[in-house]
């Protein structure tokens, strides 16, 4: 086959061209209409594949400890440069003036690589964050050992008074962040069950146990969608 992306499905000729189109009858023509239709099968082995898998496999980043960054760079980071690699060939082939659906389909894979670059460095963040607070939490404990420790000593329970512990630490107790955080608890809780996220913040991390659950189903819910746009119709013009 010459063309393998696509078919012809039908084609029309007439003798002569309509009267309204040419309405001097001296001046014969034919018409002819030919209808193309994309092999889909050529599509989806040579891209739709290949991207379904490349997008896959930056999900194995969020299964990798925080602090190891570079497999978790190179889980992410190849498989976005091999996708941009590809958009630029898919330009290139696909020469029109308006956006095509698998345009829409290499922007929203894309566009979820470049997400999963950035949950690694929320990850990073929370990581910090906790140790910074459990070092807040220390200090305090500290503090406070050495007060009791002093007993009754007036002077040094002066010149040493005790701070108040805040556990939310930067952003309060009883805000939105508590909030979140309850709710995101819950949703952990359902899916792992019980799980000590306080003991080693760079293995256990929160984001990255959320991170597990909300991309593939993202994904997977926009492949059912994008299928649902572009085979169904194309299916019906196929036979």
């Amino acid at each position: 086959d010459e063309y393998p992306h696509f078919r012809v499905r039908e084609w029309y000729t007439w003798d002569s061209c309509a009267e309204y189109n040419y309405p001097i009858r001296e001046n014969p023509c034919i018409v002819g209409t030919i209808k193309f239709v994309r092999h889909l099968s050529y599509y989806v082995i040579r891209y739709y594949l290949l991207d379904f898998l490349a997008v896959w496999v930056s999900f194995l980043s969020f299964w990798i400890p925080v602090n190891m960054w570079p497999a978790r760079i190179a889980l992410t980071v190849v498989p976005l440069l091999n996708l941009i690699t590809q958009d630029i060939s898919v330009n290139n082939e696909i020469q029109c003036n308006y956006v095509t659906s698998f345009h829409w389909w290499m922007m929203w894979i894309q566009g979820i690589i470049w997400a999963d670059i950035a949950e690694y460095a929320m990850a990073m963040a929370w990581a910090h964050f906790i140790a910074d607070k459990k070092n807040h939490h220390k200090k305090w404990k500290e503090q406070q050992d050495q007060i009791a420790a002093a007993g009754n000593n007036i002077s040094t329970i002066t010149n040493n008074p005790l701070k108040p512990y805040v556990d939310g630490y930067y952003f309060g107790n009883d805000g939105w962040y508590k909030k979140c955080g309850d709710f995101f608890d819950l949703l952990l809780f359902y899916f792992y069950g019980e799980v000590d996220y306080q003991r080693d913040p760079y293995v256990r991390n929160k984001i990255d146990y959320l991170a597990r659950v909300f991309f593939p189903l993202l994904f997977s819910m926009f492949c059912m969608i994008y299928s649902l746009a572009t085979a169904a119709p194309w299916a019906g013009n196929y036979d």
